[in-house]
């Protein structure tokens, strides 16, 4: 018989691997989408004649270029007349693009970073445009209105938003290596699981090949106590394999079974009925494995089955723990007694 214990925990890894890369995959499309496609793309410039990555030309194109000039202007404002932004031109070789940023963003421009995308002038003061041109008659002593208008024509600009623009590229970038990260390392340990640190967690039963090879046994006995596709009580082991996780218990430390009874509702109105059986442990409050059950004579009869395979164990809701507090401490006691009555009548 094969492994059980390390191909089930391959198959958790494997199962990981494959979700993150999913995970990773869709982020990725994000940052190429930044990069290459659509209308938007993202520029630094670290100084007015250092800027060496594109700037939208049209609604899908990029015009490329080494080098630019920044001329800066006035200000435009809101409604209140407060003062909002800036108006700047910037020369890009031989053109002449329209551009407006946050004040805030203006302000810090030799660091700044923008996705930029064309706008029709309607959303600008048409006085602004003519500004810009005179701008560049009164700059250049050969140019013509004509010209100016050729550099800047009506319908030419650029919106240039703030620096979370980049910002959210960057956490793109990262978020996208962790992601190929992750999953590379999920790929190799469901390769090798015993490099994983679920392996490192079944340490706490003793030698590793000793429990794999008592697993084994287990799930070849055909008298398991409780046998479902994700969850295995065993005459040495329980385990809960659901894919994406996977534990292992003692099963002389089950103390306590019992049936759970979840009503479900929806703004007020019940729903139906959920049922699972929990089964605690001895070890600490917090260890416990809950089986869904899809119908409730299904728990009972798991629970009538183990009682059989398992004496000494709490059933439900005796008559010494309805009376008492259902703390750990007072659970596990009244466990201890059992075991103890258990022993003394055989």
């Amino acid at each position: 018989m094969k492994n059980y214990l390390r191909k089930q925990t391959s198959k958790v890894y494997r199962n990981r691997a494959i979700l993150t890369i999913i995970a990773c995959a869709i982020v990725a499309c994000f940052l190429i989408n930044n990069l290459q496609g659509g209308a938007l793309k993202y520029r630094k410039i670290k100084s007015d004649s250092d800027i060496t990555k594109d700037m939208a030309g049209d609604n899908t194109k990029f015009v490329e270029f080494t080098d630019a000039e920044i001329f800066y202007t006035g200000y435009y404002y809101t409604y209140d007349g407060q003062e909002r932004g800036k108006y700047f031109l910037v020369k890009i070789e031989d053109r002449y693009i329209l551009s407006m940023m946050p004040l805030k963003v203006a302000e810090e421009i030799e660091v700044h970073s923008f996705k930029g995308k064309l706008r029709q002038t309607d959303s600008v003061d048409k006085d602004v445009i003519k500004n810009f041109r005179n701008y560049l008659v009164s700059e250049y002593d050969d140019w013509t209105m004509e010209d100016a208008t050729a550099a800047i024509p009506d319908d030419y600009m650029i919106d240039a938003t703030d620096s979370g623009g980049l910002i959210g590229f960057y956490v793109q970038v990262v978020l996208t290596s962790i992601l190929a990260i992750y999953a590379i390392n999920n790929i190799i340990l469901a390769i090798e699981p015993r490099f994983g640190r679920k392996y490192k967690e079944f340490k706490r039963y003793g030698d590793i090949e000793m429990l794999e090879e008592t697993i084994n046994q287990d799930i070849e006995d055909e008298n398991k106590y409780y046998d479902s596709k994700y969850y295995k009580i065993m005459k040495n082991y329980s385990i809960m394999s659901t894919g994406l996780n996977i534990k292992i218990y003692k099963t002389n430390e089950i103390m306590w079974i019992y049936k759970l009874i979840i009503r479900n509702s929806y703004n007020g109105v019940p729903t139906g009925k959920t049922y699972a059986l929990d089964v605690r442990f001895n070890t600490n409050a917090k260890t416990f494995m809950r089986i869904p059950m899809k119908k409730e004579f299904l728990a009972d009869e798991a629970i009538e089955q183990l009682q059989a395979r398992l004496p000494g164990v709490i059933y439900g809701f005796p008559p010494e723990l309805q009376n008492n507090p259902k703390s750990f401490d007072n659970i596990k006691e009244i466990w201890e007694k059992n075991k103890e009555n258990l022993g003394q009548n055989r």
